[in-house]
């Protein structure tokens, strides 16, 4: 999954300011990382929206500055909203439902997704196992 793949898709384009934009950029990186990608599904899973899963960590890893600024920039923060939408949905998750977050600071609501195994076009495999520390 690419970043400038992203704004090929046509209701993306309107986020095409943020294009070359490198702190954006890293947050797109950074949400397409299967760790994070399951917090994004687990959210979903527990019936909240897919954004309220990784929202702290942005909020910690990215701190507000002049290229990425979630507390004033609106359209930022619609753009996060549609980078999940781009990265959930390959994973078999459409659109359901607004709702509140009830974690972060600056995104008040984002939108909760349902699984679709018909639309799903990737799987996120979890691997679990045992590791001796001494």
């Amino acid at each position: 999954m690419k970043y400038s793949d992203f704004f090929k898709e046509p209701e993306n384009r309107k986020y095409v300011k943020f294009e070359t934009n490198l702190e954006v950029e890293k947050v797109f990186n950074f949400m397409t990382k299967p760790e994070i990608i399951d917090k994004m599904i687990m959210a979903s899973e527990q019936k909240r929206p897919a954004l309220e899963g990784i929202i702290v960590d942005i909020e910690a890893i990215f701190p507000l500055s002049p290229n990425f600024n979630l507390k004033e920039d609106y359209t930022l923060r619609k753009a996060l909203g549609s980078m999940v939408k781009y990265i959930i949905s390959d994973f078999g998750y459409e659109v359901n439902i607004q709702k509140d977050i009830s974690k972060g600071t600056y995104i008040k609501s984002a939108t909760h997704y349902s699984f679709n195994q018909s639309k799903a076009r990737k799987r996120l495999v979890r691997k679990i196992y045992i590791e001796n520390i001494t």
